[in-house]
């Protein structure tokens, strides 16, 4: 399509927040809350996520991350500025898909405790 009709390749997360005006929404934020269900090393080679942050930082404001799973976060860590994993929330006697809902929700509480 490049070479043919002179089409440009972006990053498919780069164009989702391009169009969807994120740039302009930043401006009337205090903070950005962004989540995947594994934050890791692939995060970082320019997921969603990892461009939420990316963008933000340069609008000079934090990146909360909640995820399902965190791995390597000592890598991730170093991109957003706050991190909640749902399943060290859970623990082990907990499945955190069935209480997703429940774990999202105690997340916002915190977050919004911590941040608001």
């Amino acid at each position: 399509l490049h070479a043919v009709f002179g089409a440009r390749v972006v990053r498919g997360s780069a164009l989702f927040l391009e169009l969807s005006g994120f740039h302009q929404a930043l401006g009337e934020c205090d903070f950005v809350i962004t989540g995947e269900g594994s934050l890791d090393r692939q995060t970082l080679f320019g997921k969603g996520p990892f461009m939420v942050a990316e963008w933000a930082g340069k609008a000079s404001k934090k990146t909360l991350a909640v995820a399902g799973v965190i791995r390597d976060s000592e890598q991730v860590a170093s991109v957003f500025d706050h991190c909640i994993s749902l399943s060290d929330m859970a623990g082990r006697n907990v499945d955190p898909i069935l209480e997703a809902k429940t774990l999202l929700r105690e997340a916002g509480r915190r977050l919004a405790l911590e941040f608001g």
